[in-house]
Order: C-alpha cells, then structure tokens, then sequence
C-alpha cells in the first residue's frame, strides 16, 4: 500500500480547498447560500491545514478556523505570525460565523443570507491572500 508523505498530504489538501472554494463560488451564484457557507469553511480549513503541513507541522484534527489561525501565528517567522494575528483580529467575527457554518449548515435549520454570504466570501478570500503571501 502507497504511504502519503506531507507533501502527497499538502497537495491534495491545497487542490480540495480550491476545490472546495470554486464550489462555494458556484453555489453562491446559485443562490445556495448556506451550502456556501459550509463549502467557504472546507476551502479556508484544508488551506490553513496545507499551510501547516508545507512548514512541516502536523496539524490538529480541529475545524476551527480561530485554531488554525492561531497555530499559524505561534509556529511561523514574524511576517507571517503578524499577518495571522492581524486576520484573527480584524475578522473574528466572521471566522466564528464560518465555523458555525460547519455544524448549522448539516444539522440545523439556519438559513444563511445574501450578505452573510458575501461577507464570509470576502473573509475567505482575505485569509488566503494574506497568509498565502505571508507564509
């Protein structure tokens, strides 16, 4: 049987999240805004957990988002730890919304909004921006 090395790890990890990030996309457009939701946290997990992964971290079996932000943050040089403290304090809120979305979107009957969306959206785009060129 074929062992995955962390680098096997981290490119299936980097290929799901974008994966991931394209389908939220398209539900979006569709109008299912709280598949989106959930498909927003999957793209933004996998892609934090990658990016642990290329540094040689084994990452938490966690889906928080604050966690992950947060290992990034006390395991990286200073660029990159600034960059992380500064999304975790700049979109608390909204990365604590994209973690409920993990749990609501499968078992409840929240329904997610327009602008929920479009806001969740923009976070996940930030965090891989910032700490795709920070770290």
């Amino acid at each position: 049987m074929y062992e995955l090395t962390a680098i096997d790890e981290y490119q299936i990890l980097k290929s799901r999240s974008e994966e991931f990030l394209d389908s939220a996309e398209y539900q979006f457009d569709k109008g299912y805004f709280t598949i989106a939701a959930f498909s927003f946290h999957q793209s933004l997990e996998l892609f934090l957990k990658s990016r642990l992964l290329i540094r040689g971290v084994e990452y938490p079996r966690t889906h928080s988002l604050k966690s992950l932000i947060e290992i990034i943050s006390n395991v990286t040089e200073k660029k990159c730890s600034v960059a992380a403290r500064e999304l975790l304090n700049t979109y608390i809120l909204e990365l604590a919304l994209l973690e409920d979305a993990y749990i609501t979107s499968r078992y409840f009957s929240r329904e997610y909004s327009r602008e929920e969306i479009i806001k969740l959206q923009t976070v996940a785009r930030e965090v891989v921006k910032a700490i795709g060129n920070s770290c």
